[in-house]
């Protein structure tokens, strides 16, 4: 089976200090923004590795070689393919029945060792709007991790703007979030090695692609409001959240489920207000040409 690949991750320098890091921004509002996080929060993604599919494809030949040897075979011949070729196993025999019994075990086999390999590591498969299938960061993963350590920042907004106005508070975050610099994210078919950053990555590193931005952005918006509707928007170079938030005026949202998601695309740097995406993806947000992942 082959998969294509979407986005992996890159080597981090880690040099950590034991005091606590202070954070201050400005927001667009004129507010100052201001918090601090322990930079031991780091520690977890020491040990976060890229993904190559020939290091996946060598873990899941192990696992199946291991598999084959454990079950009972008597009438029917396992071969597998050379080590230096994509994985392939024939099964032979006279007794049609125990070699498609085999064949279905070996395939179960298989696809269990692929998905724990991919949650291993906090990856997942997603297919896109034309139905191909990537292997992707676990964004929900990070996200759900995430909750607790950011709990600092969703304080300190919730002491700027407190947590009834939710489209003051979402309209700050946005604003914040824009102002971390940049990183290129180049098409996700075609640039495997571009580097995704959790979100408490993102604020110690001071950058992030639209996928890591987008991530951290969820994950404090969670916090504040932990009932509130959010999606993850993925387009093929590009991802963006989805809140449930009414839209006013020319607003763009997209219809989900029973309800409307109000689209919040905070890559910056430009400084876009909630519900106005980069208008390079209006085409197809009107054609649907994207994915929904509800968080």
């Amino acid at each position: 089976m082959k998969y294509l690949v979407m986005l992996c991750c890159l080597g981090l320098p880690w040099l950590l200090s034991a005091a606590p890091k202070q954070f201050s921004y400005t927001l667009l509002d004129g507010k100052t923004l201001s918090f601090s996080l322990d930079n031991q929060l780091l520690e977890r993604y020491r040990t976060r590795i890229r993904y190559r599919p020939e290091l996946a494809e060598q873990y899941v030949r192990n696992g199946m070689m291991r598999f084959a040897a454990s079950q009972p075979q008597a009438g029917v011949r396992l071969q597998f393919s050379p080590a230096n070729l994509p994985l392939r196993i024939e099964v032979n025999g006279s007794d049609s029945r125990k070699v498609a019994d085999l064949q279905q075990r070996l395939a179960t086999e298989q696809q269990r060792l692929i998905n724990e390999y991919l949650a291993k590591h906090q990856y997942r498969f997603q297919d896109d709007s034309r139905q191909k299938t990537w292997v992707v960061q676990d964004h929900p993963a990070h996200f759900r991790q995430a909750q607790q350590d950011l709990a600092p920042v969703a304080q300190a907004f919730v002491g700027l703007y407190g947590n009834q106005n939710i489209r003051q508070v979402a309209a700050g975050l946005t604003s914040w979030v824009e102002q971390i610099p940049y990183q290129n994210l180049e098409d996700r078919r075609s640039s495997p090695g571009v580097g995704y950053s959790a979100p408490i990555e993102v604020i110690f590193q001071n950058q992030g692609d639209c996928d890591s931005k987008a991530v951290l952005w969820a994950a404090i918006m969670r916090q504040i409001f932990p009932r509130l509707p959010l999606a993850l928007i993925y387009f093929d170079d590009h991802a963006m959240v989805g809140a449930r938030i009414p839209p006013i005026r020319d607003e763009v949202a997209i219809p989900h489920q029973s309800f409307n998601l109000l689209l919040i695309d905070a890559t910056g740097p430009a400084q876009a207000k909630i519900g106005y995406p980069n208008p390079d993806y209006l085409d197809e947000i009107r054609n649907q040409q994207f994915t929904v992942l509800d968080l």
